[in-house]
């Protein structure tokens, strides 16, 4: 099959599905097996890893994941999902489990922090959960993310999370959570897309695609990577002089 390019296309989102995952064990088994059956010079430079390759490379260009993390990342995997989740985590982890309750975060909306004059910039980065606030500058910095139709690759995330890593940490429903609260509106999604962090959709359905994956999203008020940085711009949205001064900039310096 891996000659037939066709095929490939055909499977290459229904191995994303949590119901569909084949542990990596088993195909390393099946590949040991295979070079038995043939000649050794047809397996030269060739692995497990990078024959599955073709099946994660369009998924590393939707989420804007460097492709070197699931290289990195596969011999700790136990599938394609649980790959998934490996590659998209940030790798700064610093968490307190103690006295862990479900909460509901609070977060200004995007254009509530455009309000108070916050700036928002494609982060570089190899990591889709790495969001980060320049409290000095007012700068938001968010990885691009192309929305697709639907957000099928998410919820496939939480479920296998909620099925296999409740007790180890939980970006991805902080993630979904976090997004969910910043685009709430139709208006959100659009100052992202003007500021090429959404990519491949319209204003109405990313934001509709950000509230659904945001719904199921359970998070823990010890556990919320992304606390701090809640809490940062919640404080900047809260500055008189801040939103004073972004209004003057954005409805009257910015005029004939």
């Amino acid at each position: 099959m891996f000659g037939k390019l066709w095929l490939i296309i055909e499977i290459a989102e229904d191995i994303w599905y949590v119901e569909n995952q084949i542990p990596f064990f088993i195909l390393e088994e099946l590949f040991e097996l295979a070079k038995t059956r043939v000649p050794d010079e047809c397996y030269d430079g060739l692995s497990i890893s990078k024959l599955v390759s073709p099946f994660y490379s369009n998924i590393c260009e939707l989420l804007s994941i460097d492709e070197s993390l699931f290289e990195i990342n596969f011999c700790r995997a136990k599938h394609f999902v649980d790959l998934l989740r490996l590659c998209i985590q940030p790798s700064d982890i610093q968490l307190d489990i103690e006295n862990e309750t479900i909460y509901t975060p609070t977060l200004p909306t995007i254009m509530e922090l455009h309000m108070a004059g916050v700036k928002f910039e494609v982060r570089s980065n190899k990591h889709l959960f790495d969001i980060r606030f320049d409290k000095i500058k007012g700068i938001l910095e968010i990885p691009k993310l192309r929305i697709l139709d639907d957000s099928f690759y998410f919820k496939n995330l939480q479920m296998f999370v909620a099925l296999h890593c409740e007790s180890e940490t939980n970006h991805v429903n902080d993630y979904d959570k976090f997004l969910s609260l910043l685009v709430s509106f139709p208006k959100d999604a659009e100052l992202l897309i003007q500021n090429g962090i959404l990519e491949n959709t319209e204003s109405v359905a990313a934001s509709n695609i950000c509230g659904e994956i945001g719904k199921q999203a359970r998070v823990s008020s010890n556990r919320f990577y992304y606390k701090g940085l809640a809490r940062d711009l919640n404080a900047y949205c809260k500055s008189p002089w801040r939103k004073w001064n972004a209004n003057l900039k954005q409805n009257y310096f910015n005029t004939p």
